[in-house]
């Protein structure tokens, strides 16, 4: 059981630790559905793992651009 962060809307990153030597895994979410995912890339060096979900429309996080302002 690890996280994970929505990179694309079918593509989680997470933790190479969490996925392993494993090529397909189940990702559960917030909500409380879950789907199978693809494991497309692991860096153990990094320690991070991409993995392609049947779930199409996952939300984006937004990031900023700007640097933070100092006391933000």
């Amino acid at each position: 059981m690890g996280s994970g962060v929505v990179l694309r809307p079918d593509v989680v990153v997470t933790n190479q630790h969490v996925v392993g030597t494993q090529r397909e895994v189940t990702i559960a979410y917030a909500d409380g559905a879950r789907s199978p995912g693809t494991v497309l890339a692991t860096d153990t060096i990094t320690d991070l793992a991409v993995v392609r979900t049947d779930r199409k429309n996952l939300p984006v996080p937004q990031y900023r651009n700007d640097l933070p302002r100092p006391g933000e």
